[in-house]
């Protein structure tokens, strides 16, 4: 199976490789707020880019005009002894304690360009 992970050529994005899940934004942005003006979306973004959202080894993306957070572990992270398993349950409990009131989410291969 090939990886692909990193920087791709345009420099204005990367690839988003994970186990994880996508969380709709009303988790994050209050509704009203969502409604009121376009600015959350940049509040947002910033959070997640400044790693001030989730702290590592989680990464998180947001695809543009996107109303969902990408959230999961990046296949770099999967240990020398760790089976494919105990990697995806990993992953799951580390974004499950990171977003606490996440409930029923379904986990799944993320890979995708996002733009930066």
């Amino acid at each position: 199976m090939k990886i692909r992970s990193g920087f791709v050529s345009n420099s204005s994005s990367s690839s988003f490789c994970v186990w994880g899940t996508k969380i709709h934004v009303d988790c994050f942005v209050d509704k009203k707020q969502q409604d009121k003006n376009g600015e959350w979306y940049y509040g947002l973004t910033e959070d997640i880019y400044s790693g001030s959202m989730f702290s590592e080894p989680l990464i998180a993306g947001i695809p543009e005009d996107s109303e969902y957070v990408y959230v999961g572990l990046p296949y770099e992270e999967l240990g020398d002894e760790e089976t494919g398993a105990q990697f995806r349950k990993r992953a799951e409990q580390l974004v499950l304690s990171a977003v606490p009131t996440l409930k029923n989410t379904k986990f799944y291969h993320i890979n995708m360009e996002i733009s930066n």
